[in-house]
């Protein structure tokens, strides 16, 4: 039911914007990194003759752009396309015993005990789930476990 409600909003919303908008979104973006990351690489590698690499700027232009309007495309098709697939965000709470299914240490501990409590989630999980159909329950697989820390982490402390 997610995949088509998201699937549905997706073509509302895309039905507002102008046909070339994946293209301009593409120029913009491929703008803001060369202006802000990549020219101040080179500055800071190369200081004033970084300008002399201007001239690679067209090509380098030209095949970000080619790779964000991919991505772009690939996103737009996943979005308006793909209906019975879901990819869903999760955590886990503190201070409740390790999980192997859905979690994984953030470093493996010097230490391990059975019975490990985390101190806290570091990252966060993703699960992704798949549609049946006749009101079956969707198919959820853990894509990334959460990476969490336990007191183990930091050696023995008893």
């Amino acid at each position: 039911m997610a995949g088509r409600w998201r699937s549905s909003t997706y073509k509302a919303l895309e039905s507002q914007v102008l046909p070339d908008f994946g293209a301009q979104f593409a120029d913009q973006l491929v703008g803001h990194i060369i202006t802000n990351y990549i020219l101040p690489l080179l500055k800071s590698i190369f200081g004033a003759r970084a300008q002399e690499a201007q001239v690679l700027f067209n090509d380098l232009h030209k095949l970000l752009h080619e790779a964000v309007a991919s991505a772009y495309g690939w996103n737009r098709k996943v979005k308006l396309q793909v209906v019975l697939l879901d990819f869903v965000p999760f955590t886990v709470d503190n201070n409740v015993l390790f999980d192997a299914k859905i979690m994984e240490y953030f470093e493996r501990p010097k230490k391990l005990s059975k019975e490990t409590t985390i101190i806290c989630a570091g990252t966060i999980g993703l699960k992704s789930s798949v549609a049946q159909g006749g009101r079956q329950d969707p198919d959820e697989r853990v894509q990334e476990k959460v990476k969490i820390l336990t007191k183990e982490f930091f050696g023995d402390l008893n």
